[in-house]
């Protein structure tokens, strides 16, 4: 948990296929982290695990992530668009709730939903 928070420097990553999850608070505090690559071989994204990236624009999360926690993406002020796979079917019981999911994205203005979902 919280292995690169408040690496205010870093601004890439490409998390590397074979990680199945990013634990709680990993990237959180990152302010400048603009890019995201994601692996195909991830399932969960955990609780604030991104939460403050102010500079992240997008997040495309790939198919076969099942689960994301918790103000995962709170606080990322820059977070305009969101792509979730057809493979998610947990989003954490308080996620939704208030919106905590995106809690604090003031801009983000598309959030797209998996053909064919439920």
């Amino acid at each position: 948990m919280y292995v690169f928070c408040k690496c205010s420097k870093l601004k890439e990553i490409v998390i590397p296929e074979g990680v199945m999850k990013i634990d709680g608070g990993a990237f959180s505090g990152c302010t400048h982290l603009a890019k995201v690559t994601l692996p195909t071989t991830l399932k969960n994204i955990g609780c604030r695990a991104f939460t403050g990236c102010a500079a992240l624009k997008e997040i495309y999360i790939p198919k076969g992530v099942t689960e994301i926690d918790w103000c995962a993406f709170d606080g990322c002020t820059s977070l305009e668009k969101v792509a979730l796979p057809i493979t998610l079917q947990t989003i954490a019981k308080s996620a939704m709730k208030r919106n905590n999911i995106f809690r604090r994205c003031p801009v983000l203005k598309e959030i797209i939903f998996p053909e064919g979902g439920k």
